[in-house]
């Protein structure tokens, strides 16, 4: 049911994750939901008829580098980016939106990897 909630290339940066993939979908999950909050429908859209990318899906190699590996090198409390969106079933324009990612620990007193995220999000931009 989940690999349904997301386009197939949202589901294809999902994958390329080779370690930390549990995590990426998390991520992506929490962005999805946070896009639709902003919207004021929740779960009540489709989840696979939007697009959500963010600069980092794919770098000048051409190799992907997901939310998850992204949000964990840095030393950042909270972790912010500025995404796509786009509609699959409708031809609208390209939209901009902030994405913020609050990293979740089991320990917060310690450094570890986190274990996933909240995310919000705000737009759309100009």
């Amino acid at each position: 049911v989940f690999r349904e909630s997301f386009t197939d290339r949202e589901w294809s940066l999902i994958q390329a994750q080779s370690v930390d993939r549990m995590q990426e979908f998390y991520i992506r999950w929490s962005m999805k939901e946070a896009y639709t909050k902003a919207l004021g429908v929740g779960m009540g859209i489709d989840f696979s008829s939007f697009d959500l990318l963010l600069p980092q899906d794919a770098n000048s190699e051409g190799e992907i580098s997901g939310v998850f590996t992204s949000m964990s090198r840095g030393d950042k409390q909270i972790y912010r980016e500025r995404g796509t969106m786009e509609t699959l079933k409708q031809k609208i324009d390209k939209e901009y939106w902030d994405f913020a990612f609050l990293p979740l620990y089991e320990n917060p007193a310690s450094l570890e990897m986190p274990r996933g995220c909240a995310c919000v999000c705000a737009g759309p931009l100009p």
